[in-house]
């Protein structure tokens, strides 16, 4: 029996791992990689109703970030940047309930007890509502999330993209759907499904007439957390998105956006002990990608399949 490695992706030609050797993995291994947010979680985010309704820390055992916000195995909440935010009574009921979606979730949370985001004075969900309304406005900003920080900005808008590029370099282009993406750039059957698949990779594909003008290839990907879904719901347009890590690389830095979008969960150091600093540290990156991305270049309908270009920490 063989079983794909856990990256969330359909695996390539040889890249099938044993039974047995998944089982005997590094240590490592005992964190699962972050995975991008669920159709259940997807509909509670945009449910008035819903508990979680417009929470951006929404997730599920099936869904959201872990490797991200891992200290090291094993994936246990106190090892966690969650460390600091024990569960309400809700959370901690949906915790221990084996029937449920969050049983044994250990990144839980809800507005009630989670981590809450920042930006310009604001905090909550209106810190999410100002970061799209400015990014819809024109607005480059900066959002902090799991394995990283992104400039974003409406991609519709020349001058706002120029302001992007000068700060964060090229940009990919964040889409609601494959569909979405197919107006941008030339996909493959593969190329939509790896788009839309667990892992949500960065895929590198020809670009087409029409699209925002930049480089032959285009970089695309869909939105993976609740952050980014309720930014494109916000400006109803795709959006551009580049890398800002930390350490800057050249022409990598914060003195050109309108506001950082942040939240109050403590980093997680590359040396796997948490700290008290501001989340979304990252080191390295390719085609504008955060720590957390995997990136993908097709290879097309003629030659088949795809090949990685980088895979980081948050994606496998």
């Amino acid at each position: 029996m063989e079983t794909a490695p856990p990256t969330g992706l359909p695996p390539g030609p040889g890249a099938r791992v044993p039974a047995a050797a998944a089982v005997l993995a590094p240590a490592a291994a005992a964190v699962p990689p972050d995975l991008a947010t669920c159709a259940a979680c997807l509909l509670e985010l945009f449910d008035p109703g819903a508990r979680r309704h417009r929470y951006a820390f929404t997730g599920c055992a099936a869904c959201g970030p872990r490797a991200s916000i891992a200290a090291g195995p094993p994936f246990a909440r106190e090892r966690t940047a969650l460390r600091r935010f024990p569960m309400c009574a809700a959370c901690a009921a949906e915790y221990r309930d084996p029937a449920g979606r969050r049983f044994r979730d250990e990144a839980v949370a809800c507005p009630a007890c989670g981590p809450r985001l920042s930006f310009l004075g604001l905090s909550g969900d209106a810190a999410l509502r100002a970061a799209g309304a400015l990014v819809a406005a024109g607005g480059v900003i900066a959002v902090k999330g799991p394995g990283g920080t992104r400039l974003v900005c409406d991609a519709a808008n020349a001058d706002s993209v120029a302001r992007l590029r000068h700060a964060g370099g090229e940009p990919a282009l964040m889409v609601p759907g494959p569909a979405a993406a197919a107006a941008f750039g030339r996909l493959t059957a593969q190329d939509r499904r790896l788009l839309a698949s667990p892992g949500a990779p960065v895929l590198l594909v020809p670009r087409r007439e029409g699209a925002p003008a930049g480089p032959p290839e285009l970089g695309l990907v869909l939105p993976h957390t609740p952050v980014h879904h309720l930014l494109l719901d916000a400006v109803r347009r795709p959006l551009a998105v580049s890398w800002a890590g930390l350490p800057a690389g050249p022409g990598r830095r914060f003195d050109d956006v309108d506001g950082v979008l942040g939240d109050d969960l403590p980093a997680v150091s590359a040396c796997g002990a948490a700290d008290g600093s501001a989340s979304g540290s990252a080191s390295g990156a390719a085609f504008g990608a955060a720590d957390g991305d995997t990136v993908l270049r097709s290879l097309g309908a003629r030659a088949g399949g795809v090949r990685a270009v980088a895979v980081r920490r948050g994606a496998g």
